[in-house]
């Protein structure tokens, strides 16, 4: 798999470095006795749908050594941090595009391709104040004026025809829970629906490009793999996108778990 070095020099630079999640912990520990407690508690509610998206990225966002905790656990996974980089900056932006970043986060994505696009324009967007206001903090501090972050949900996009290309990663399904024997139908439908006001904010000939993690396809099986391509490959489809490409990266994190990556990427009709 080959990097480009300004992806790699730019995570440097953010500080998402390789660690595991004990050394993590350890370091919190002797800052805050008490708190991987709090976050362990946190997590199991927000799993069990306990809690809000909000309040369980507003604990994410406590910042440790100058950057949030959000992204000193995304250090763990730094070479598919490295792959989706590499996928999105594959995707043709040219210097002049403008670029939506739905569920954007802390922003890493988005400021990146504000130096990619640096004639052109990024929008980011999420759900969580806090997630927003981090973003905010590091495009600023890398002075950078053609990327904008607001709070707003992936459900809810208004814009019409506005950009050149759509990302939406590692999120498209968040927090989404679907029970019973109508859950497949009802996942169908919101990703009909999210992927309908993909389409509206792309003007003709726009891409989007969106990644899925697969948590321990050993585990999961091959089987669940192929579903979630065939799941985005129709949902995408049937929602005025052609033609649909799925890259697949499989990797094993600092931490000795196994990850599979989908990217795929489309062009509205």
């Amino acid at each position: 798999m080959q990097i480009d070095q300004d992806i790699k020099t730019y995570l440097d630079e953010e500080g998402i470095v390789e660690r595991t999640t004990e050394e993590i912990s350890e370091e919190l520990e002797r800052e805050n006795p008490g708190f991987t407690k709090v976050l362990d508690k946190v997590t199991e509610d927000y799993e069990r749908r306990e809690i809000s998206s909000s309040q369980y990225y507003d604990i994410l966002c406590k910042i440790h050594n100058g950057m949030p905790l959000y992204d000193h656990f995304k250090g763990r996974s730094r070479g598919g941090v490295e792959w989706i980089l590499q996928q999105v900056k594959d995707l043709g932006i040219r210097e002049n595009a403008n670029v939506l970043d739905v569920c954007c986060g802390t922003g890493l994505e988005a400021v990146f391709l504000a130096g990619v696009a640096n004639q052109g324009y990024v929008q980011g967007r999420d759900s969580s104040q806090c997630m927003i206001d981090n973003a905010k903090r590091r495009a600023e501090r890398r002075g950078l004026r053609n990327v904008n972050f607001s709070v707003g949900d992936r459900d809810e996009l208004d814009y019409k025809s506005q950009f050149d290309f759509l990302l939406c990663l590692h999120s498209l399904t968040e927090g989404d829970l679907f029970y019973g024997p109508d859950a497949e139908i009802g996942m169908h439908y919101v990703l009909g629906d999210r992927f309908e006001r993909f389409r509206k904010a792309l003007r003709k000939g726009g891409k989007v490009g969106i990644s899925v993690p697969i948590f321990d396809p050993n585990v999961m099986g091959e089987d669940y793999v192929d579903y979630e391509k065939k799941r985005i490959f129709s949902s995408l489809g049937h929602t005025g996108f052609d033609p649909v490409d799925v890259s697949f990266f499989q990797f094993t994190n600092i931490d000795d778990v196994c990850l599979n990556y989908l990217f795929a990427s489309a062009t509205a009709d």
